[in-house]
């Protein structure tokens, strides 16, 4: 009887990620990690996992994405994604 032979095959990938535009990545504080970060809006989270916008917001109320949040009386309240624990999410 001859040997069996297993192969394995390990992939790596590597993304780069260019966000530019007004609405691209701004620098911020993020309180989970301690450190200034870049931050997003959730539309453009969205778009770099693949994920709905909703999908996105699930993930912040779970936890498992860091964000900020302007003041409620600001005219423009919005939330901010963590790009760091942007890059720890898989779609």
């Amino acid at each position: 009887m001859g040997k069996k032979h297993k192969t394995t095959i390990t992939v790596e990938t590597e993304r780069v990620l260019i966000i530019k535009g007004r609405h691209g990545a701004v620098d911020g504080w993020c309180e989970q990690c301690g450190a200034r970060v870049k931050l997003v809006t959730p539309e453009i989270a969205a778009t770099l996992t693949g994920l709905s916008r909703r999908a996105v917001y699930r993930l912040i109320e779970t936890g498992r994405l860091h964000f900020t949040e302007s003041p409620a009386a600001s005219p423009e309240a919005q939330v901010s994604v963590c790009l760091a624990s942007l890059t720890t999410v898989r779609p």
